[in-house]
């Protein structure tokens, strides 16, 4: 699981350089179907797996069928989260 996890953060890297000139990424965090930590990548924090999974189930029920994609902003970081199926995955840049 692990080497899945740095292979989705280089290609999300990639892809942000392609999109932006550059990468800001700088962690990623998986979470599974409960609640609990699959993966922790880069600054990624383990113990924030409860509270992006509980933001994006949340974000679910605004429209019925439909997973959007969070963002929420900090001082020093941007936090992309994304539920799919059963994993839900959070990315983050760096500001």
């Amino acid at each position: 699981m692990e080497a899945n996890v740095k292979a989705v953060m280089a290609e999300a890297t990639e892809v942000d350089t392609e999109l932006n000139g550059s990468s800001n990424i700088v962690g990623m965090v998986v979470v599974d179907n409960r609640g609990l930590c699959i993966a922790a990548e880069g600054e990624g924090d383990p113990a924030s797996a409860g509270v992006i999974f509980s933001l994006a189930s949340q974000a679910g029920s605004l429209e019925l069928g439909e997973d959007p994609v969070l963002q929420i902003q900090t001082e020093h970081h941007s936090y992309l989260i994304k539920k799919e199926e059963k994993v839900t995955v959070a990315i983050i840049k760096k500001l």
